[in-house]
């Protein structure tokens, strides 16, 4: 695939890495070896691991993904969803609900929320359309982790919110803020230029050997620039499905602009800017053209078992769910310079800001998200990989519970979705994680409804985000604080237990 350098300035995706940001970033370049430790600070152990983060850009309507279900045709929290949601609820059955009118969306899939794993005991309601996902839930590969969302520090209902003295996330309801709040775990702030998963990376990463090939393919993106995989050494490889991007008329790939941003950490006035930036270019330019030919020679001879058997779909995310899985292929490879220990992947799915049409877009939307998870799931049950890959949604925000006359506005808590082996569930014996709100529309002091169904979350990012790293191998001590600045918030120093509890030890 190739891109020309001006449609390469243009794709820093993700909302966060912005030209300025990128060439600022040039003049502020130091080389890195001057700050880097003399070893790695957290070694991995256990074998490979690999984080596959599916960002649902835009902010998906997470409350029709998992809704109130009930066991009675007149269960009070379906009933209490139907009246909010209003022209865009989902029906249970034809039998309790009525036959649909107009467009037939199917009716919600019925899952448990087991109560002998500590769970509510309550059925709940799953997106017709993820009827693949529906099966994974049932096998104990797949749960869900409900009302989770930014937060600076915990906030309990509707009146701590309206105390001075709460510190709430920057830009609530907004985009960019919130695309950049989820990916930096630092919501409080517009200055981070680094995300969590980046300074994890970094944790992982031998520092000695930064510029090592099989450094460069810690963090793979197929979602050009991101924030959520940039550190201060390791920032992400960006592929296309075809492998390497070429820049056109040069010869060399995206990352030799990309392993630029591996210097940000420099004074203005300790090099003259001329010479440093034409050495560091032409050297930059020379291992990326070595590195992407290494990879794309691996990538182009990585053949996915089970095909056609489970093909991936032929769609714009199949593509990069099949592009992640010849990537996570090759880290197989035992030798040098492909051979992984953990990897952390970002793929997206954006256009879920739906103001309007909101059934008919998700309709189609959600049955693409599922055929392709489906398709991946089955690629890494095929390689006995299911363990050890954990993938995870995470989105701008929730929307409104309540009805604007065709779909739903920009709100705050939603609801997230892990799959794969690690998932803590057994077949037949699941549960969702977090806390489902018992009441949707409690607008009182105790409640978390800050009006129109604007749910206050329960569960922060940060301890969402903990267990993965947790998972991953990132001890519960100041390394994690490195990781997620604000955990402490949430989550106490040097303690056993697990974050939230949705992944096995």
């Amino acid at each position: 695939m190739t891109r020309s350098r001006r449609d390469f300035l243009r794709a820093g995706t993700c909302g966060t890495m912005t030209n300025a940001t990128f060439l600022s970033s040039l003049m502020h370049f130091k080389m890195t070896s001057a700050v880097m430790a003399d070893s790695i600070a957290v070694p991995p152990t256990g074998g490979y691991k690999a984080l596959v983060c599916l960002l649902l850009r835009d902010g998906i309507d997470s409350f029709n993904i998992l809704t109130p279900y009930g066991t009675t045709q007149n269960d009070a929290h379906y009933s209490e969803y139907m009246r909010t949601r209003n022209g865009v609820a989902l029906k249970r059955s034809a039998e309790w609900d009525g036959a649909w009118s107009g467009n037939d969306y199917g009716y919600l899939h019925p899952i448990i929320d087991s109560s002998s794993l500590g769970g509510t005991g309550r059925t709940f309601g799953l997106h017709p359309r993820f009827a693949h996902l529906k099966s994974m839930y049932d096998s104990g590969h797949a749960t869900f982790v409900a009302n989770c969302g930014a937060l600076v520090e915990p906030i309990l209902n509707k009146t701590e919110y309206n105390s001075v003295s709460k510190v709430k996330p920057v830009g609530l309801y907004s985009h960019p803020d919130q695309q950049r709040n989820w990916q930096t775990a630092l919501p409080q702030s517009r200055e981070q230029v680094f995300g969590w998963a980046g300074r994890m990376a970094d944790l992982l990463t031998d520092r000695r050997l930064s510029a090592a090939p099989s450094n460069v393919y810690t963090t793979v993106s197929t979602a050009g620039q991101s924030i959520l995989l940039t550190g201060n050494q390791i920032v992400p490889y960006v592929i296309s499905p075809e492998g390497s991007i070429v820049l056109q008329g040069t010869t060399s790939t995206n990352l030799a602009s990309d392993r630029i941003y591996s210097g940000m950490q420099s004074d203005l006035a300790s090099h003259t800017y001329t010479n440093l930036l034409e050495k560091t270019i032409r050297d930059e330019r020379v291992r990326a053209r070595d590195t992407a030919a290494v990879f794309q020679e691996a990538f182009s001879n990585a053949k996915l078992p089970g095909s056609p058997a489970y093909p991936f779909p032929a769609t714009a995310l199949g593509a990069d769910f099949k592009a992640i899985a010849r990537a996570i292929k090759i880290a197989q490879t035992p030798s040098a310079p492909l051979g992984q220990q953990r990897q952390i992947f970002l793929v997206q799915h954006a256009s879920w800001d739906h103001h309007a049409y909101l059934l008919d877009g998700q309709d189609s939307m959600i049955r693409d998200v599922d055929m392709a998870i489906k398709a991946f799931y089955d690629f890494l049950a095929a390689e006995n990989l299911l363990d050890n890959v954990t993938t995870f949604t995470i989105s701008d925000f929730g929307r409104t519970l309540s009805f604007n006359g065709s779909g739903t506005d920009h709100a705050w808590g939603g609801n997230t979705i892990v799959m794969g082996g690690s998932v803590n569930a057994n077949a037949g014996n699941n549960r969702i994680w977090g806390t489902y709100p018992e009441r949707l529309t409690d607008t009182s002091g105790t409640g978390l409804d800050l009006g129109r169904g604007t749910l206050i979350p329960q569960t922060s990012a940060d301890v969402y985000h903990a267990e993965l790293c947790r998972w991953f191998g990132i001890p519960n001590n100041e390394h994690l604080e490195t990781v997620l600045p604000n955990i402490r918030n949430f989550y106490g120093s040097g303690v056993s237990s697990r974050p939230v509890g949705f992944l096995k030890s």
